[in-house]
């Protein structure tokens, strides 16, 4: 096999693709779209994962990197190794896919956290690690206070969405210790110490009325929990959450964020 690291611009990448095997799997937009979003920003690193063409020079590794060069238009440098063996198609990319937690070296909790406010609020497809390290480093020292009351149980109230949102409601706040006796309340059942607004949260758990098994789910969880937290709704009967409200409070936590660490969507 031969090895060579070469700067691979669209038009070599389109001409890399050109010669793609037909046994490749379907491409993936979304994975696509989100290493030419990484490629944008700056955040493109050489590595060992290299471009790979058989012996018979068909492309058999690499096309959604290379799909990612030609949609965000900007050369990169990569490792490109040729003469491979046309049968190793067969064991490439059947490894344990390293998640967001193995790539910052956190929990799994920390790096959930991370994640859903990063889709929730900044409104990323799909954080990269670039990207999830600059909200975690931000929000760390809240992230462990927060997982710290929640401790190991279980439920709908020890989820990421409501974690995150725990975490916005706090993060650098004046009444962050008022938020978070609301939250320990919440996870003892102390129903008699709640707020009106909180006791309205309750009966929605018991109902089975919160959802934080599909993504729609968790977002409205998650803006349910910050409607909670908010002082001027302690006296509310119903946890009513409306599509405006959720887009003014997406909008105000975003500039908030942006003004924390700056703009981290492309």
């Amino acid at each position: 096999m031969q090895f060579e690291v070469s700067m691979v611009s669209p038009e070599m990448a389109a001409k890399f693709l050109s010669d793609n095997a037909s046994f490749q799997r379907k491409v993936r937009v979304g994975v696509v779209r989100d290493l030419a979003n990484s490629i944008t920003r700056g955040e493109w690193q050489l590595t060992h994962q290299a471009v790979a063409f058989d012996i018979n020079g068909k492309l058999i590794d690499g096309q959604h990197r290379l799909n990612a060069v030609v949609r965000a238009g900007i050369a990169v440098p990569m490792l490109v190794v040729r003469g491979v063996d046309a049968t190793c198609f067969k064991v490439i990319d059947v490894g344990v896919k390293r998640t967001i937690a193995d790539a910052l070296m956190i929990g799994s909790r920390e790096a959930s956290i991370v994640s859903r406010i990063g889709r929730t609020i900044v409104g990323l497809h799909k954080p990269s690690p670039d990207q999830s390290l600059k909200l975690y480093d931000e929000y760390a020292p809240t992230i462990e206070k927060v997982l710290s009351i929640s401790g190991k149980t279980s439920g709908i109230f020890n989820s990421a969405a409501v974690h995150s949102a725990t975490v916005l409601a706090t993060h650098k706040k004046p009444d962050a210790d008022g938020v978070y006796e609301l939250y320990a309340n919440i996870l003892a059942n102390k129903f008699g110490d709640l707020p009106p607004v909180g006791q309205a949260l309750m009966s929605m758990a018991v109902k089975g009325a919160l959802n934080a098994g599909s993504e729609s789910g968790r977002n409205d969880l998650l803006h349910r929990m910050l409607y909670v937290y908010d002082v001027t709704k302690t006296g509310n009967q119903r946890v009513m959450v409306t599509t405006e409200y959720k887009q003014a409070t997406t909008a105000t936590l975003r500039t908030e964020i942006e003004t924390l660490i700056g703009n981290i969507k492309v």
